[in-house]
């Protein structure tokens, strides 16, 4: 039995790195390998990169992945977090607040007084 069963169902109709690595490797059998090729098949631009893929040797693949992977992480880290404004620092939001809060006052005692 082999490590890649069911290599389409298990990562969700995609094909995950472990699963392309092998492809490129020749190390998968060959229901697996014709599972990937007609994967490819049914995907445009996804067979498109792959075909890119094959023409580089497995050490630049990995450099290229990992340059990416880590500029990646980078930009992540650079982007600001977003600021909310607390609502104590936002004085009409209090005032909103309170006049809704002193009108369903003033519609309960309304109803009240007039039943």
């Amino acid at each position: 039995m082999s490590l890649h069963k069911d290599i389409l169902k298990r990562s969700g109709g995609k094909l995950t790195e472990e699963v392309l690595r092998a492809y490129f490797a020749g190390e998968l059998l060959a229901a697996e390998q014709h599972e990937v090729e007609q994967w490819l098949a049914d995907t445009g631009m996804e067979a498109d990169a792959l075909e890119g893929l094959q023409n580089l040797e497995a050490d630049e693949l990995n450099n290229i992945t990992n340059k990416l992977n880590h500029q990646l992480a980078q930009h992540i880290r650079k982007q600001p977090r977003r600021r909310t404004k607390a609502i104590k620092d936002n004085y009409w939001a209090w005032v909103a607040v309170i006049i809704i809060l002193l009108l369903c006052i003033a519609a309960y005692m309304l109803i009240r007084l007039s039943a």
